[in-house]
């Protein structure tokens, strides 16, 4: 994207002309169709994800939350004396990574709906697209790829990496 924005810079309009390799008229047009194209990548990668995290992830990771946070409350009512604290600290961990997925998928969600009233300005959309689309899909990914982590395979809907890569 940084390239991108400097591609008609006078000084790189003048290279390309010297070298009889476009014209202005071509730079600028390259341009914009350049960022049209980063900006419709970002945009299907984004609406992919926002799609794939509500009706795969999130659902996996409920699932996953309501089992232990089942076998931390029969545990603790069948044996009240026992310490169930790793047991009751990794139902938290689990809850607050699903919390914050969805959180940030609905970000996600949001900085998509944004980019929809960018659509006068290629530049401005683009940048939109970097700077807050692709940002709430790394935060996304990071927080799935934890859950990935953790969900039980009977839960997990989707391949995992592990199996995409054969190592399962």
């Amino acid at each position: 994207m940084a390239a991108i924005e400097v591609l008609d810079l006078p000084k790189n309009v003048k290279l390309f002309e010297s070298l009889n390799i476009f014209s202005e008229k071509e730079v600028v047009a390259r341009k914009h169709i350049y960022l049209e194209f980063y900006a419709k990548t970002i945009n299907i990668e984004g609406l992919a994800a926002h799609n794939l995290v509500s009706t795969n992830v999130i659902p996996s990771a409920l699932k996953h939350q309501l089992d232990v946070a089942k076998v931390v409350s029969q545990t603790k009512a069948a044996l009240p004396k026992i310490d169930i604290s790793a047991q009751e600290k990794h139902l938290a961990h689990v809850t607050n990574l699903v919390n914050d997925l969805i959180k940030e998928n609905n970000q996600l969600h949001h900085a998509l709906e944004q980019a929809e009233h960018k659509h006068n300005d290629v530049i401005e959309l683009a940048r939109h697209y970097r700077d807050h689309v692709k940002t709430a899909l790394e935060k996304v990914r990071e927080k799935s790829d934890a859950l990935e982590d953790i969900v039980s395979d009977e839960h997990w809907s989707i391949p995992k990496y592990s199996e995409i890569l054969y190592i399962k």
